[in-house]
């Protein structure tokens, strides 16, 4: 929405918002309703991109070009819709990082730095034309929703760089051809979101933090039930070196303290704790529950 934001605001007209339909968002997404009514432009849900419903709308209104954030990967004939191409937008430093949930991945990896990546679509993933790239600082209190706005941000200050390229020379400048190199992540499976007490500390808060609500959130398994993480914070427990990885050292109202490998950590839950799970004083790791 940004980069739509920024294109309006340098003066070019927006004569459609499209949303996928609610059944069909990935985790986490919302539509551009609200959007589209505060910039006043006519807001469309579709189930498929490549379908005949957005083709029609297309041929309707016809778009000069599409700035698109989809998770299905547009097709040959739907990319020539659009005389000026479509421009994608992937927060990572394009070739790498290509791929499913960037953002969660490199919180999890501990990066201290990322990019946002605009690049002119292909029918092959993140694998176009690179437009422009820009770097974002990041530290180990990153959550993904404050993550999510700085790239938002630094990506409005990029589409008025991309919308005067347009304004001045009726085209985008290329900085990079595309090339086999760079990395693809795959997609985020429900394991990757468990916490294991053998991990470190600031491992379970990057985890935690990089799927906060509405996204998934990170699992504790327990014998009894898997409750989802909403928060997670460094603490001290006074005896904590003499208890075992895995071990409970405390229960709160919605919280539990655990040993994990270097040290105590309390982790928060949206709802108060049940009394079976209060009678644990031990939690395994995930696959010890399979």
């Amino acid at each position: 929405m940004s980069l739509a934001s920024s294109f309006i605001d340098s003066g070019m007209a927006c004569v459609a918002a499209v949303s996928a339909n609610p059944k069909f968002r990935p985790d986490g997404a919302s539509g551009l309703s609200d959007w589209a009514k505060s910039q006043s432009v006519e807001h469309f849900e579709i189930a498929d991109v490549n379908g005949a419903e957005f083709k029609s709308l297309c041929e309707r209104v016809q778009p000069d070009t599409l700035l698109v954030e989809w998770h299905q990967i547009l097709k040959t004939p739907t990319i020539d819709l659009f005389p000026l191409g479509v421009i994608g937008t992937h927060p990572s430093q394009i070739p790498y990082g290509r791929g499913r949930h960037p953002l969660h991945w490199q919180i999890v990896m501990g990066y201290s730095e990322i990019s946002i990546s605009f690049f002119k679509m292909t029918s092959e993933i993140d694998k176009g034309p690179l437009l422009l790239q820009r770097q974002i600082q990041c530290d180990l209190s990153e959550t993904i929703h404050s993550l999510e706005e700085k790239v938002s941000l630094v990506g409005y200050e990029c589409g008025l760089v991309l919308a005067d390229q347009l304004l001045k020379f009726g085209s985008f400048k290329e900085i990079m051809k595309p090339n086999s190199v760079g990395t693809t992540w795959r997609k985020r499976v429900v394991a990757d979101v468990e916490i294991d007490c053998r991990m470190s500390r600031n491992s379970i808060l990057r985890l935690v933090n990089s799927v906060l609500p509405p996204y998934l959130g990170a699992k504790l398994v327990t014998k009894h039930e898997t409750l989802n993480v909403v928060e997670a914070v460094i603490c001290n427990f006074f005896d904590w070196q003499f208890h075992q990885i895995g071990a409970v050292l405390d229960f709160r109202e919605k919280s539990i303290v655990l040993r994990v490998d270097d040290g105590p950590i309390e982790l928060f839950f949206k709802e108060p704790l049940s009394q079976e799970l209060r009678a644990c004083n031990f939690v395994f790791p995930p696959s010890h529950y399979l």
